[in-house]
């Protein structure tokens, strides 16, 4: 079974779409369903030969709030019910659901409807029973925005996964547990401590009320997908992350346990060096462990300050135009791809003059890596062990090597680049003496090398200022003997730096 969203030819307007196939992929029967103005299919489950979709109602459709679609078929895809949820006055976003043995079924979604905290968006659960008729519903508000992305029932609970964003630490992936009764039991959040954050994307009941999440972490143009497994109580048990394309994004989008039950398969979204975007299935055994991929990902729990409402839902039956569909078929040709490759190691780098220090920004290109070793003599700082260097500054011309040594699980591999750097930062020479005796002869203070933005303060001993200018072309002459103290501080593009120190003048 397929559960999709059939968008219609020329405007951004969706439906429902169930297509039925047999075991050799030939489609039986595609049927579309329509109840508002537009939908957008979000979770899709089967229970007892149902067929349980949730969707977002009204979706993209201008003045008009979305809200949440709940529909059930039989095997032929006939209506059972079709429930629309509203949470007023704003919007109500129906993500994933999930169905007890007994046929309570809960939804998992997102609205800005309730608390001081709006207009964020925020977790809402619902549970209706076998008819799709509410029983309860309970909102979660963190901080920030709070994206459910997963629902699984777990002996009398809830078990929720989703992705919640912080000020602090960005975003962070969380597991959430209600019991059928609408009690709230706990919320524990995982941080990487990752530019853009991590986050969750599916889950799945494991062995001992224990869940696995499959996500990824990273920055925003740079993903790799991730898998944790966690326990009953929310402790972490184990973490992966799986860096298949270290420079482009990698997304999971399924996570299932094996047949054998000897490890789990992810569906994923990689985006290979030499290739356009690719359909990845991913294998591990059951301790998270992929071939040559394995690469340390360290996690922090913490609980956090959360907000629970009871929330107010207003619920209709909806009417359902059913419509019968003749699919369009197209070729499509797959090629498989088996990859544990060497590593290759690869960076290029770009420079800035930022006087007083020429400063390299270097962008990691290597391949197929789990570690990284990089050397800079001579550099601020001279090594780094990391995936990305910072920047790296040297305070003075001449030649210099970088260097990278990757590894995984294979072997390794290296490479250097070897580069000069030309004097770029003239020395700035500030005289101690000055002789304004008339003969022409060293008779004003004149700082040699002195770039255009600069400011320039001079004081006599008791602390007033006797000079002060920020013109290159005017210089001060001293007029009476004894010691002054100056203050000078250089402007250039990217900082600046102080000056500070006494000259003597010998006006007689």
């Amino acid at each position: 079974m397929i559960a999709s969203t059939g968008w219609d030819s020329g405007a951004f307007i969706g439906h429902i779409n169930l297509i039925r196939t047999d075991l050799d992929g030939n489609v039986l029967w595609t049927k579309e369903y329509s109840l508002t103005n537009s939908e957008d299919v979000a979770g899709f489950v089967i229970h007892n030969d149902r067929f349980y979709i949730t969707a977002t109602g009204d979706y993209n459709f201008p003045a008009v709030y979305p809200h949440t679609v709940l529909l059930c078929t039989d095997s032929d895809g006939n209506l059972i019910f079709s429930k629309r949820f509203y949470a007023p006055p704003y919007q109500y976003s129906g993500n994933k659901l999930a169905i007890s043995p007994t046929g309570k079924i809960c939804i998992v979604g997102s609205t800005n409807s309730y608390g001081p905290m709006s207009p964020f968006m925020h977790l809402i659960v619902l549970q209706c029973d076998s008819m799709g008729n509410l029983e309860w519903a309970k909102v979660q508000a963190a901080p920030y925005d709070n994206e459910p992305s997963g629902v699984q029932y777990d002996n009398g609970e809830w078990v929720i996964c989703g992705t919640a964003a912080f000020i602090n630490t960005a975003w962070d992936f969380y597991l959430t547990r209600y019991d059928i009764n609408g009690q709230f039991k706990y919320c524990k959040f995982y941080d990487g401590g990752t530019v853009n954050g991590e986050f969750s994307r599916d889950m799945i009941l494991s062995d001992n009320h224990s869940v696995v999440i499959a996500g990824d972490e990273g920055t925003f143009d740079e993903r790799n997908i991730t898998l944790v497994k966690i326990d009953a109580l929310g402790n972490l048990i184990w973490s992966r992350q799986y860096q298949l394309s270290v420079v482009f994004t990698n997304y999971p989008y399924g996570v299932i346990k094996t047949i054998d039950e000897d490890g789990y398969a992810i569906i994923s979204d990689i985006r290979p060096p030499a290739a356009f975007r690719d359909a990845g299935l991913i294998r591990v055994d059951d301790k998270g462990n992929l071939m040559c991929y394995n690469a340390p990902y360290a996690l922090n729990t913490r609980t956090d300050s959360l907000i629970h409402y009871t929330a107010t839902i207003n619920e209709v039956s909806a009417p359902v135009n059913v419509t019968d569909i003749t699919p369009y078929y197209l070729p499509y040709i797959i090629s498989e791809k088996i990859r544990c490759e060497t590593p290759k190691a690869d960076f290029t780098f770009t420079g800035d003059t930022a006087c007083p220090q020429y400063c390299l920004k270097i962008k990691n290109t290597s391949m197929h890596a789990l570690t990284y070793q990089w050397y800079f003599p001579g550099g601020q700082p001279d090594n780094y062990w990391g995936q990305q260097p910072p920047e790296i500054c040297y305070d003075s011309a001449g030649v210099y090597t970088i260097s990278v040594m990757v590894t995984n699980n294979l072997t390794s591999d290296s490479t250097s680049r070897t580069f000069s750097i030309e004097p770029f930062c003239k020395t700035i020479f500030i005289p101690n003496v000055i002789t304004p005796n008339g003969d022409g002869l060293n008779e004003f203070f004149v700082i040699k090398n002195l770039p255009d933005n600069f400011h320039l303060q001079i004081f006599n001993r008791w602390g007033n200022r006797v000079f002060e200018t920020t013109n290159p072309k005017e210089f001060w002459k001293g007029e009476h003997s004894g010691v002054y103290y100056y203050t000078l501080e250089v402007m250039y593009p990217s900082n600046s730096k102080e000056y500070h120190g006494t000259v003597t003048v010998m006006a007689d």
